[in-house]
């Protein structure tokens, strides 16, 4: 007769946990919801500009001006054409990209225990910088799911060959590498990581083999790109969206891997939720200095997972010190969620660590929530609703924002006029961030100045300093702010 299979470490993984389901399914529709509820910001009107172009090359020859490679603005492209472009549709393929990574962090988190896995998922879902940038039209989010697939991926290959993680894993390599530049630091690190792992477990030669060919096949798709406009884009010298090197800079990303916008609880909720971090953070520290210590099958895990949750950071915030174009800012290491959370999660084994983890998911869940009742980081509908509701007849606005030459000014006002039935041709034309006649102002009564971050010395804020008084300022967020101009 022959012998019974072995049984599994932890049966209750056999079958779909109840509370699993239940904090993904939370995840989405907080998500969706959050995706309804706030307006584009400056950089998803960026992705926009770039989707809406007609046709293919047309899209590819506008991001060749851009810093980033084509592969979400071709999601979201997709997305434009088979839903439509209201703001929850061009966010779509982020959405869709969250629910994937959730996936992956229980698959990661699964030989540590039920109860490690339940509370990683927790700490993603309920990350507020998780929640805010998965909600968005930009490249991050989905970013970060092709870099959680594929730690996976490595992972599930260092315990031997298996040809579905080797086909997920090459397609979230390619994926991260059409997103954005700033992921080959992660694929590096995890490669890295994986390699050491392989070597400590005496598979090194194996697991190259395993792995060959997969890269081989990314690394020829990912060459048209990269061999064209890739080269192209270097010789623009365009900065990066992120450049926080300070050593503030560096310990505000970490702060905000779990914990976005601290201002919204207040003084109390504010020193409260830098505590939470600061447990997420001590934990999965911890966890990751004594990865000598667990059992042999669980040492290269902890081991990738702390290269991604603490060296990558670390190092492109280094690199960045000496290559700024590199960038540097809190969600360029989104990806550093999941395996930070993982780490945190494993590490409290113990019931006391375990009170104290589940104390800090309570807390980011409170500012997910504190999150998703505002506006978001950048409420454009609400400056163009109170340019609406205060408007007299003979008013006029300008609307500039602060941004790369490539793109087109004025879009947050055209766009919301239409959907807020805001004043029709009331906005001034504008060439980047100047007026094309200057002397329009002066058929006007009043002015309303629209901006994003418009350095004061542009002539613009001189040309208006001429025409009038500023009467008010009302901020919108991070950037927007609408100024009221009377004339002299």
């Amino acid at each position: 007769m022959p012998p019974p299979p072995p049984p599994s470490a932890d049966p209750a993984l056999r079958r779909i946990d109840p509370l699993i389901a239940f904090i993904i399914l939370f995840g989405l529709a907080l998500r969706c919801y959050f995706a309804t509820q706030k307006g584009l910001v400056l950089d998803e009107f960026h992705s926009d500009f770039h989707a809406s172009r007609a046709g293919l090359s047309a899209l590819l020859e506008s991001v060749r001006a851009d810093n980033h490679p084509p592969l979400s603005f071709l999601l979201i492209s997709l997305s434009r054409y088979l839903l439509g472009d209201s703001d929850l549709f061009l966010r779509v393929p982020a959405l869709l990209a969250a629910g994937i990574e959730f996936g992956f962090v229980c698959l990661i988190a699964r030989p540590f225990g039920k109860n490690a896995m339940r509370l990683a998922l927790a700490l993603v879902v309920l990350s507020s910088l998780h929640l805010d940038q998965t909600s968005m039209a930009r490249m991050y989010g989905p970013l970060a799911a092709c870099i959680t697939g594929a730690t996976w991926a490595s992972m599930r290959l260092l315990r031997g060959p298996s040809k579905p993680a080797a086909l997920i894993g090459a397609l979230c390599v390619w994926g991260a590498l059409g997103l954005h530049y700033f992921a080959g630091h992660y694929l590096l690190w995890l490669g890295i990581g994986s390699l050491v792992a392989a070597w400590q477990a005496g598979s090194m030669e194996s697991f190259v083999r395993r792995i060959r060919w997969p890269l081989a096949a990314v690394l020829l798709a990912s060459l048209p790109w990269y061999s064209t406009g890739f080269v192209e884009q270097l010789g623009h010298g365009l900065p990066p969206g992120g450049d926080d090197l300070s050593v503030p800079g560096l310990l505000e990303a970490y702060a905000h891997l779990f914990f976005l916008n601290l201002r919204l609880g207040g003084e109390f909720g504010k020193g409260a939720f830098l505590l939470a971090s600061l447990g997420i953070l001590t934990l999965a520290g911890s966890k990751a200095l004594s990865w000598r210590s667990e059992e042999p099958k669980l040492q290269g895990n902890t081991m990738v997972l702390a290269c991604l949750a603490w060296v990558v950071p670390l190092w492109t915030f280094g690199v960045a010190q000496f290559m700024p174009r590199s960038g540097f800012t809190w969600h360029y290491i989104l990806p550093s969620i999941a395996p930070m959370a993982v780490l945190a999660a494993s590490g409290a084994s113990r019931k006391g660590k375990r009170w104290t983890l589940s104390a800090c998911v309570m807390a980011a869940l409170v500012l997910s929530l504190l999150n998703v009742d505002s506006h978001g980081t950048e409420d454009y509908p609400g400056a163009v609703s109170l340019v609406r509701d205060q408007w007299q007849t003979g008013d006029a606005v300008v609307c500039v924002e602060y941004q790369p030459p490539c793109f087109p000014t004025g879009r947050p006002w055209d766009r919301y006029r239409k959907q807020l039935d805001a004043p029709q041709d009331a906005r001034l034309e504008t060439k980047g961030i100047h007026l094309a006649r200057p002397q329009d102002l002066q058929q006007h009564e009043r002015i309303w100045l629209m901006h994003s971050a418009l350095p004061e010395s542009v002539d613009l804020r001189r040309q208006l300093e001429d025409y009038g008084k500023a009467e008010e300022t009302w901020s919108f967020g991070w950037r927007p702010q609408v100024t009221l101009f009377r004339r002299h």
